[in-house]
């Protein structure tokens, strides 16, 4: 058995603070498929690679109302 185990994971408070949101703001992400999440016993943890594929999609939005 071969398969890679992915164990960079970070939790909804470390995202919220690198973005300097709300835990509620990651959770909505995560509810409404904007950033890919794992449901673990009690938590949920985001994948550093979700977490970098997010991070590009939001920094190349076009910016509203300026």
């Amino acid at each position: 058995m071969d398969k890679k185990v992915d164990l960079e994971m970070l939790t909804v408070g470390e995202v919220a603070r690198v973005l300097g949101v709300s835990e509620q703001t990651i959770r909505a992400y995560v509810r409404f498929g904007q950033l890919r999440a794992v449901k673990l016993p009690g938590s949920w943890r985001i994948r550093v690679e979700d977490f970098q594929k997010f991070i590009d999609s939001i920094s190349s939005e076009p910016v509203r109302g300026v």
